[in-house]
């Protein structure tokens, strides 16, 4: 092999490096980010709770606008979320040693901009049940399916039906990943992330007119 007939040479679409992804890194987004469905989830739950046993009436009957508890309920929601992520990040930056690169400031925002939009889709399916207990069997029975249709547990490239592909737009998981893996791996810059979080605000927004919107009417 000390003259090979043959030279083969990698590099990446623009004539760089070629990067290898890091299978690891990306596990360890994808569980922070299925976890932390389930805690804003249940957390968002409590609404429900307190519409059904009568303590949302009484609020409204004191000086505090409607507007003002919602905004309550959701800020808690999304402050327990960011903190659990940014928890886990930090334990296995510091803790077992994984490199999350070095543009801590993106990864923030899209952990706050992904645990905005989850909570906006919590409070959608809040705003479709009935009551928390059907919350309490329904959503623990959808949100292990949106790793598996978004790719979280296997190599990029791997799922290529359109159909399936076409679900896993319309999950905040998605484009949550790619934000962060392309941070962390491929070292992308805000102007790399507009479209992941544009989906993200645009599912946000939508789930959370909506959502709120049921809830008012099923409450009148």
């Amino acid at each position: 092999m000390e003259k090979p007939p043959l030279r083969l040479q990698s590099e990446s679409q623009d004539g760089g490096e070629l990067v290898r992804h890091d299978m690891g890194l990306q596990l360890l987004f994808g569980f922070s980010l299925f976890l932390v469905m389930f805690t804003v989830g249940f957390k968002v739950n409590t609404i429900t709770k307190d519409k059904a046993s009568g303590v949302w009436n009484r609020l409204i009957l004191s000086p505090v606008r409607k507007t003002e508890m919602y905004m309550g309920h959701l800020l808690y929601s999304s402050l327990i979320g960011v903190l659990q992520i940014i928890l886990v990040l930090l334990i296995f930056r510091y803790g077992f040693g994984f490199n999350l690169g070095d543009q801590y400031d993106l990864l923030l925002l899209v952990i706050v901009i992904y645990t905005l939009t989850i909570v906006a889709l919590s409070m959608l399916l809040v705003g479709i049940l009935q009551s928390p207990e059907q919350f309490g069997t329904l959503f623990p029975s959808i949100i292990p399916i949106m790793p598996l249709i978004s790719g979280v547990y296997m190599p990029p490239g791997t799922i290529t039906n359109p159909i399936l592909l076409g679900i896993a737009e319309v999950i905040p998981l998605t484009h949550a990943m790619k934000a962060l893996t392309g941070i962390a791996v491929y070292g992308y810059g805000i102007a790399d992330l507009w479209l992941p979080i544009s989906k993200l605000l645009l599912i946000g927004v939508l789930c959370m007119g909506i959502g709120i919107n049921l809830m008012e009417r099923r409450h009148v």
